[in-house]
């Protein structure tokens, strides 16, 4: 198989995690794919994490190439068409969509991932500015016109999503195979983590958010539950987040408060976070996938998330769910695991036999290679 794989249009947020975790697992698999012939085009944010072998083999090319949003598409299509044809490729993979790369000479796979084509939250939308409701909606069903022009395959993260995508009325005729997320190899060797500084914190109980800004992740609310704990619960909690500094030196002195901000990390980053860290906070509402799930779970790092569907169908019973709108709530659901060493004890242990049945890096990278070689 000849494979070009397109992580050019990634440049924040969990598609690089994926992209990189991918790519590192093409070099790590090499016995796998030794037959095969692949040429990635990754964005500069991607190059930057990807964990480069000594030696690079000689079937597996990567060119760092950019592209943003569809005008950087239609530019980048005529590139990408000379690509296909000096690598002779017979299939493309876009890790994540909509990439605007139309009427393509091969057979054009695209990763779904984003929730808000499908199953839009109705409460998350009336909570925008009507202006900022109105060209939202515009841009989401631009979104999903492009990648029904785009391919007729889509690959996204679980059974949840590919049901929603066949209820859809753009999306519902296009073919849907499912490969769940899942932590990347990297957490299972020391050797490649990237030692992150993170101070010794005077507080009770220390959580993470590694998250960027996304309006839906809902990060905000850590103000007033932080608040709510110090003045209700007589529980003193720090909260680690991955912010751009810009970005957080523009919130609340209340959200300031209660939080450290690191600034955004690599992936080989992460576990320091995750060690530092008594429970993973997740108040997001809307996704397809979190790879901060699996991530907790092999950090042995408790979760609490939202209690919507994407969280319940990824996590099962190894979670401690709250209402993501209630600050109160969540802030009851935070003590009770702050004070509750076997109710940790517990979804710790749930969380480590669920992940056993979730498929590890090198799987996952199998099922999406064999998916493009049957279809294409």
């Amino acid at each position: 198989m000849r494979l070009l794989i397109n992580a050019a249009n990634l440049h924040i947020g969990g598609g690089i995690q994926v992209a990189c975790s991918l790519i590192n697992e093409i070099y790590e698999s090499r016995e796998f794919v030794k037959d095969d012939s692949i040429l990635i085009l990754a964005s500069s944010e991607v190059c930057r994490s990807i964990s480069f072998p000594a030696k690079l083999p000689d079937n597996i090319k990567v060119k760092c190439l950019n592209y943003y949003g569809p005008r950087g598409g239609f530019n980048f299509r005529r590139q990408l068409i000379k690509e296909i044809v000096d690598f002779n490729a017979e299939s493309v993979f876009s890790v994540f969509g909509p990439s605007y790369l139309y009427d393509l000479p091969v057979k054009h796979f695209i990763g779904f991932a984003n929730a808000w084509l499908v199953s839009p939250n109705k409460k998350l939308f009336e909570s925008m500015p009507y202006k900022q409701r109105f060209f939202s909606k515009l841009k989401y069903f631009f979104y999903k016109l492009s990648l029904y022009l785009e391919s007729t395959t889509l690959i996204t993260e679980t059974d949840l999503m590919k049901s929603k995508i066949s209820k859809d009325w753009v999306l519902k005729r296009k073919n849907v195979f499912v490969v769940s997320n899942c932590h990347s190899s990297i957490y299972n060797d020391r050797n490649q983590w990237k030692k992150i500084e993170i101070p010794d914190f005077d507080c009770d109980l220390v959580l993470c958010t590694i998250s960027s800004n996304y309006f839906h992740k809902n990060i905000d609310v850590i103000a007033d539950v932080a608040k709510i704990l110090d003045d209700k619960f007589d529980l003193t909690a720090k909260f680690i987040v991955t912010l751009p500094n810009e970005v957080y030196d523009s919130k609340s002195f209340q959200f300031k408060k209660y939080t450290y901000n690191v600034g955004p990390v690599l992936p080989e980053q992460c576990p320091y976070i995750y060690e530092e860290a008594g429970a993973l906070f997740l108040p997001t509402l809307l996704e397809t996938f979190s790879a901060s799930y699996p991530e907790a779970m092999v950090m042995n790092v408790p979760i609490l998330t939202s209690d919507l569907d994407f969280a319940r169908d990824i996590c099962k019973d190894s979670a401690i769910y709250f209402d993501p709108s209630d600050s109160y709530d969540i802030a009851d659901k935070i003590y009770n695991l702050a004070s509750d060493d076997s109710l940790r004890l517990n979804k710790i242990r749930k969380a480590k036999n669920l992940l056993s049945t979730m498929p590890n890096s090198s799987q996952r990278l199998q099922q999406i290679l064999n998916i493009i070689n049957r279809n294409k």
